[in-house]
C-alpha cells in the first residue's frame, strides 16, 4: 500500500518538476530575449553569462546574441572569442561571420591562428563571407602561413581582384600552403578566364614538380577546346624545358 502510495505521489509530482526545471527555464529566457531584441536584452544575456552557464545554455546564449545581431550583441561576442571552450570560439566566428560589424574581422583574423582546428575553419570561413575590402588579404596571409582552413576558404571564395594579391605572395616557400586554394581556383566556373591565366602562368614560373602536377590535373578536367588550355600547355612547356645552358 505504502508503496504504491510513494509511486502516485511521484507520478503527480513529476510534471511540476520538469516545469520547474531551471536549465530549461534559463534557455527559454534565453530563446526569449534573443527574439526581444535590444541593449537590456544583451545586458540580461550578459549577466546569465557571467554567473556561470553550462556548455548547452552557453551556445544558447551565444545563439540569441547572434539572433539580435546589433553594436551591443556584437560587442559582447567579442568578449566571448576568447573563451576557454573552443567550441564557444566557434560558434562566436560563426556568429561574426554574420554581422556587419567591422569590429568583427579583427578578431576573426586573430581567431585564424587559434589552436583548435574547428574555431581556425569557421573563422576562414566567416571572414570569406564578410566580403568587406581587405577581408580576403587576412585569409591569403592566413593561408600562406599554413592554416589548411583558411586556404580552402581562399579557394572557395576568392575573386578576380583576389587573385593578383595571391600570386604575390606566391613562391617556392608558400606553394605547399597555397597549393589548396589554388587546385580550387582552377576549378571554379565562375572564376574568370584571365584569373586562371595569371594563375597558369604564375605555376609556370615556379617550374615545380607540384605546379607540373597541379596543371596537368586541370588540364585533364578541361574539353579539347577549352580556352584554358592553350595557357597550361604553354605553363607546362616551360616547367619541362631544360634548364638554360643545361647539355641537350
Amino acid at each position: 500500500m505504502h508503496r504504491a502510495l510513494f509511486c502516485l505521489l511521484l507520478f503527480v509530482a513529476a510534471p511540476a518538476a520538469a516545469q520547474d526545471d531551471p536549465v530549461a527555464a534559463i534557455g527559454r529566457e534565453l530563446d526569449g530575449l534573443g527574439r526581444q531584441g535590444g541593449r537590456e536584452s544583451v545586458v540580461r544575456i550578459q549577466a546569465r553569462i557571467q554567473q556561470g552557464l553550462p556548455p548547452q545554455l552557453l551556445a544558447r546564449a551565444v545563439a540569441a546574441l547572434t539572433q539580435i545581431n546589433d553594436r551591443n550583441a556584437v560587442g559582447a561576442l567579442l568578449e566571448l572569442a576568447s573563451h576557454r571552450r573552443g567550441a564557444v570560439r566557434a560558434q562566436v566566428a560563426e556568429a561574426l561571420g554574420r554581422s556587419s560589424d567591422s569590429r568583427g574581422r579583427t578578431v576573426l583574423a586573430e581567431l585564424l591562428d587559434d589552436p583548435d582546428p574547428r574555431v581556425r575553419s569557421a573563422a576562414a570561413v566567416a571572414i570569406g563571407n564578410v566580403g568587406a575590402q581587405g577581408a580576403m588579404d587576412t585569409v591569403i596571409q592566413a593561408a600562406a602561413r599554413g592554416v589548411a582552413e583558411a586556404a580552402i576558404a581562399l579557394g572557395e571564395h576568392a575573386g578576380p581582384a583576389d587573385v593578383p594579391r595571391l600570386l604575390r605572395r606566391l613562391d617556392a616557400s608558400t606553394l605547399p600552403a597555397l597549393a589548396p586554394a589554388l587546385r580550387v581556383l582552377l576549378g571554379r566556373e565562375n572564376l574568370p578566364l584571365r584569373s586562371k591565366q595569371a594563375i597558369v602562368a604564375a605555376l609556370g614560373q615556379l617550374r615545380d614538380p607540384e605546379c607540373e602536377r597541379m596543371l596537368r590535373e586541370a588540364s585533364a578536367s578541361l574539353a579539347d577546346a577549352d580556352p584554358l588550355r592553350p595557357a597550361i600547355d604553354e605553363a607546362l612547356s616551360r616547367i619541362t624545358a631544360p634548364p638554360e645552358g643545361s647539355a641537350q
